[in-house]
């Protein structure tokens, strides 16, 4: 399987990391940034990989928090 890069705007820990994100999701230019994850990942990285620019096209994981 080939891992990919995709949106997650999630911490390591599982909690959100806010509004900022790529404008609070209504924001795709590269003045923006926001949260990503792997697909190949087992670890934390798997939701926070870093950070890249708004205007990337990526996948998103949809992560639902009790």
């Amino acid at each position: 399987m080939k891992s990919t890069t995709v949106w997650t705007n999630t911490g390591a820990d599982g909690s959100g990391l806010g509004q900022a994100h790529c404008g609070g999701w209504t924001a795709a230019t590269d003045g923006y940034s926001g949260g990503v994850g792997s697909s190949g990942k087992v670890d934390a990285g798997w939701t926070a990989l870093g950070q890249v620019p708004c205007n990337s096209s990526l996948s998103i994981y949809c992560i639902q928090v009790k």
